[in-house]
């Protein structure tokens, strides 16, 4: 079955008016038949791409994609088992690069970013971090620079990494810049807090746990004045995991001094 399959995307792919595909686990697709990855990679009309990237051959085929990706969603498997080397494997920013004047939204869990380099998505105008463990805020604003829209969600990590990994995003903003127009931003206070801002965001949306311990609220209040000092809002958004908070005398405080 699987030889028929390729023979069809081998000799009609590059000619199949496939707008949208989805793979969920093509490594074991790939082991088979490992000349799939040349075949998905030569479709041309492809524009909206979901896809799991855990290996080097997934990680080859979608540098090589010929077609002008506009809406890509990557699971990728974080760098806990890559060398230096491999790095690449979990990094979106690497791995898109065939569709970098077209992408416009990308969501995309376990990444991990290497330095910055050259790469720039200007088109991206809607951004979506999962299950990004220390996330380096100015990787991302370098490489999608006219994100409007960013959505976090389990970026947090152990808490006496917190101010640290806050600390180094911010100095890395400072130094090298951050985003010019970012308008919203959406996730727990952790995950606002870990990016460390350094630029005016009109809308804040809160939901989620405020920390990872949720009855400390003098690490939750503490989080969020700084939050909004940073990002001096117009507007915050409760959603109704969170929205506990605005009950809470503490918590209010922070929105009275601002």
């Amino acid at each position: 079955a699987t030889g028929k399959l390729y023979s069809l995307f081998s000799e009609h792919g590059a000619k199949m008016p496939l707008g949208c595909l989805r793979l969920e686990d093509p490594s074991v697709l790939f082991t088979h038949e490992p000349r799939f990855a040349d075949a998905f990679a030569s479709l041309e009309s492809l524009a909206d791409l979901d896809i799991t990237c855990e290996d080097e051959t997934t990680a080859q085929m979608l540098m090589s994609m010929r077609s002008s990706l506009v809406w890509v969603t990557l699971r990728l498997g974080g760098s806990r088992w890559l060398s230096a080397s491999e790095l690449y494997i979990a990094d979106p920013i690497a791995l898109l690069t065939s569709s970098q004047s077209t992408l416009r939204a990308l969501t995309v869990s376990n990444a991990v970013t290497q330095p910055a380099g050259p790469e720039a998505y200007p088109r991206v105008r809607q951004l979506t971090l999962k299950c990004v463990n220390k996330p380096r805020t100015h990787d991302y604003a370098q490489a999608f620079p006219n994100v409007y829209e960013l959505t976090l969600d389990s970026c947090g990590t152990g808490t006496w990494e917190w101010d640290h990994i806050r600390k180094v995003n911010q100095d890395e903003q400072d130094e090298y810049g951050t985003w010019p127009s970012l308008h919203m931003v959406k996730g727990s206070p952790l995950d606002l807090y870990l990016l460390g801002l350094r630029c005016q965001v009109p809308l804040l949306c809160f939901e989620g746990i405020l920390t990872v311990d949720e009855d400390d609220q003098d690490t939750a209040v503490s989080m969020l004045r700084s939050i909004c000092l940073d990002a001096t809002p117009i507007r915050c958004d409760f959603t109704s995991t969170c929205s506990f908070i605005v009950n809470e005398p503490s918590v209010l405080t922070v929105f009275d001094s601002e």
